[in-house]
């Protein structure tokens, strides 16, 4: 009886150390979590992340031995590029907010930075000012321009996703030129 006692306890003593794993499957079985992390970290940074001590040391090697996955790339027209561009097509409309503005409001110029959010579908969901970027505050500019981003169709994403962008409108009176 005592025998069968030490041999259970040795067994126990057996599995809690390898995990209720053999040794052998214990040295084989991925460990997912430093690679996901590895991944991630890789991705958000452009470089390869510190490997993460393991207790097989199998999935640490494997995780540094990956190559170094490509920052992830923006959906098609929604990189930077595209919204500038489709926002400089608007911006007639916008500095015709600004000049009916500066009709009732002489001497207001500056930046304008407008900050709005495009849902997976491509549809401005809302907008605001940026008032840490901004030097016009003007509520009837804010509203006009804030109309304009809103009436825009965007690209749809493929992947789903929303998009967060920001655009900063200099404006400044026209200068007459002085007659020669």
């Amino acid at each position: 009886m005592r025998s069968l006692v030490v041999a259970l306890l040795l067994f126990v003593a057996v599995v809690a150390c390898a995990g209720g794993q053999s040794t052998r499957e214990a040295a084989q079985a991925p460990d997912t979590a430093p690679t996901i992390a590895a991944a991630a970290s890789s991705a958000e940074a452009g470089a390869p992340a510190p490997s993460s001590p393991s207790s097989s040391g199998v999935a640490a090697a494997s995780a540094s031995a990956d190559p170094p996955k490509p920052p992830r790339t923006h959906d098609p027209g929604r990189g930077i590029d595209d919204l500038n561009a489709i926002v400089k097509a608007h911006r007639d409309e916008a500095r015709a907010c600004y000049d009916k503005a500066l009709a009732d409001h002489p001497g207001i110029e500056g930046d304008l930075v407008i900050a709005w959010t495009i849902d997976p579908k491509g549809k401005v969901t809302q907008t605001s000012l940026d008032v840490s970027r901004s030097t016009i505050a003007e509520p009837s500019v804010v509203a006009c321009v804030s109309t304009i981003i809103m009436r825009i169709q965007f690209a749809p994403s493929p992947g789903g996703f929303e998009t967060k962008a920001s655009f900063p409108f200099n404006f400044h009176p026209h200068r007459v030129k002085p007659a020669q």
